[in-house]
């Protein structure tokens, strides 16, 4: 029953989308609250904008993510729009009713959700608040070295913020010199039991140490077939009434020559592919775009003239502007840079361990993005990890529990996963309440509230999960304790 609504609702989604697509042209007024910012850590991008005139439904319309078997699937989309034709022809008595019918066969064929791992991405809504993570380029220095350690960290604080989901810009292995696609694979492997920590589905564009052409190493179309066994080389997904699109900056054969430098292009079907799919979903709350390499080549980058941008960055850049896309992430370069462009957000954020390209005063530091939408309004936190954890504690009281909560950095950040174990003696899961107690110099409290958003008792131990319903306050260690209502 779930999944025939769901096929429902995109059937409806693709049949408003193609009837309203040419009546009008939805406007959205950005207002931007920040500008450059010479020292991110310690200030957070903000921009607002106000809905206008928001379509009744969008099309989940979702792109042929597989290179390799691209034409193959065109021509069986193809073979199945012809005989949805052909059925719809036999109803003319209710052009209404066919209509509908062509767009839930066409949404049959055509949507799906993107490939994730640690699970699926599924939207609970059209609508609604919002947190979600960015980060990327966290391969090791050389072939062969040990993984960063940071990298564990920062899964381990995105386990804590529990966001809706996890976009990553690439270079997730280190990729050059695999001696074979078991290597690559054993790469990814190490890579996947560090994400796994997050516990929350994590979608990666391709980097160029996941996909490249360099001769006598694997095929570039091995390294493709590598990828694709755990993500879509390039697609797109709904969340809450936003958009969310991957793109492939690394395709293979797809380069340029531009000013004596061999570079990346999206071009082609590819390119084809995001005008139809831009266009299908200009009616989205926000639009968000995430690939590897940088159409915006950060000026701070020192070692920028071996990390080109995209050889068609102004026409990308140019194809944005049209529809309601707030930010674009990306990587490639391995440290923090953001710019506004003409309304769009653009970062460059590589910081999740791969080797700094610029000393830390100047955006070489270890950092991930936290993203939230609430209500109309965008925030961005740079967020530095480390500073974000959890530490058990003693009561005195041997009828509650307590559990420290470290927030040291200068950020209001969502944690909506703390887990401890509350001894059964305590008291059971439906008697147990949690309270904060963090307080001023002078004694006066700060409120930290909090909810158990699950508990899931045992004989010895409850194992209860613990929720902050507003961002929690930097600068603070709060002690929080659980015991019987």
């Amino acid at each position: 029953m779930d999944v025939y609504v769901r096929i429902m609702r995109v059937g409806m989604g693709v049949y408003f989308a193609f009837m309203t697509m040419r009546m009008r042209v939805h406007q959205h007024t950005v207002v931007d609250r920040s500008q450059a910012v010479s020292h991110p850590l310690h200030r957070a991008s903000q921009i607002e904008y106000s809905k206008k005139d928001q379509h009744q439904a969008h099309c989940q319309f979702h792109g042929k993510t597989d290179a390799c078997r691209d034409d193959q699937i065109k021509e069986n989309d193809a073979g199945a729009h012809d005989e949805n034709r052909n059925s719809v022809a036999q109803s003319p008595q209710n052009p209404d009713q066919s209509g509908m019918t062509h767009a839930l066969l066409f949404a049959i064929a055509l949507a799906a959700n993107i490939k994730a791992v640690n699970g699926t991405i599924v939207s609970p809504a059209t609508s609604g608040d919002f947190v979600f993570v960015v980060g990327g380029d966290n391969r090791p220095t050389e072939h062969g070295a040990p993984w960063p350690r940071v990298l564990p960290t920062i899964f381990q604080e995105i386990r804590l913020i529990h966001p809706d989901f996890v976009i990553w810009s690439g270079d997730t292995i280190y990729g050059y010199d695999d001696k074979d696609t078991a290597a690559v694979q054993h790469e990814y492997s190490d890579f996947l039991k560090f994400a796994k920590m997050a516990a929350v589905p994590l979608v990666n564009a391709p980097g160029n140490h996941e996909v490249h052409d360099v001769p006598k190493q694997i095929p570039c179309a091995d390294l493709e077939a590598e990828f694709q066994k755990h993500w879509n080389l390039w697609g797109s997904f709904d969340y809450r009434g936003a958009h969310f699109i991957a793109l492939d900056s690394e395709q293979c054969g797809h380069t340029i020559k531009k000013d004596g430098h061999t570079v990346q292009v999206i071009d082609g079907k590819q390119l084809e592919w995001l005008q139809n799919d831009l266009e299908a979903n200009k009616g989205a709350r926000a639009i968000f775009v995430f690939f590897h390499t940088e159409t915006t080549l950060a000026p701070n980058d020192e070692d920028g003239q071996n990390h080109l941008p995209l050889g068609n960055s102004a026409e990308l850049q140019a194809l944005f502007e049209k529809y309601p896309v707030k930010a674009v992430f990306q990587g490639h370069e391995h440290l923090y840079y953001a710019k506004e462009i003409n309304g769009i957000q653009y970062f460059v954020a590589g910081g999740s361990g791969a080797p700094f390209y610029a000393p830390p005063n100047n955006g070489g530091f270890s950092h991930y993005l936290v993203v939230e939408m609430k209500n109309d309004q965008l925030t961005y936190k740079v967020v530095e990890p480390a500073h974000l954890y959890t530490e058990a504690a003693t009561s005195a009281n041997p009828a509650e529990r307590k559990l420290w909560l470290i927030n040291s950095s200068d950020l209001a950040l969502p944690v909506r996963r703390i887990e401890m174990y509350v001894p059964s003696t305590i008291g059971a899961c439906k008697d147990l309440v949690v309270e904060t107690r963090l307080m001023k110099y002078d004694g006066t409290p700060i409120a930290v509230p909090m909810t158990i958003a699950n508990c899931t008792p045992s004989e010895i131990a409850n194992n209860v999960t613990i929720a902050a319903t507003d961002d929690v306050p930097g600068r603070h260690s709060i002690p929080i304790y659980v015991h019987k209502k």
